[in-house]
């Protein structure tokens, strides 16, 4: 529509009327053109809506960090690392009973907030 719009307005300027557009839009429009300006439209909206659902997938941010901040072995080691502190945490959810880990004096307390304090810092920061 804007660029129906537009075609009309340089007509009117061009020509001083209106009478007479309809022949010459059907003599001057490109349906090529228009063709090619519509998939090109097209395609840039279906890669912004994959690289949004995947930024939403990954986390906000996350995709921006994976594609151009972090070396994939580091991330992929620090994948791993979380994995392990996460079974650890479970197998000790299921070892010990709540009160023993709520107790700070015990070991499995102290082990459990050493777990929990490596799970929620994010590390030093990669280039």
């Amino acid at each position: 529509m804007a660029r129906l719009l537009e075609l009309l307005i340089h007509y009117i300027v061009d020509t001083g009327g209106i009478a007479g557009f309809g022949a010459d839009l059907v003599e001057r429009f490109s349906w090529n053109h228009f063709a090619f300006v519509q998939i090109w439209i097209l395609v840039l909206f279906l890669i912004y809506c994959t690289v949004s659902e995947l930024n939403s997938l990954f986390g906000y941010g996350e995709l921006g960090r994976l594609l151009f901040r972090r070396r994939t072995t580091d991330l992929a080691l620090n994948r791993r690392e979380r994995v392990r502190s996460l079974v650890q945490v479970d197998r000790m959810t299921k070892a010990f009973p709540l009160s023993e880990l709520r107790d700070p004096e015990s070991a499995a307390h102290q082990r459990f907030s050493a777990l929990i304090v490596t799970l929620t810092e994010r590390g030093p920061a990669r280039p």
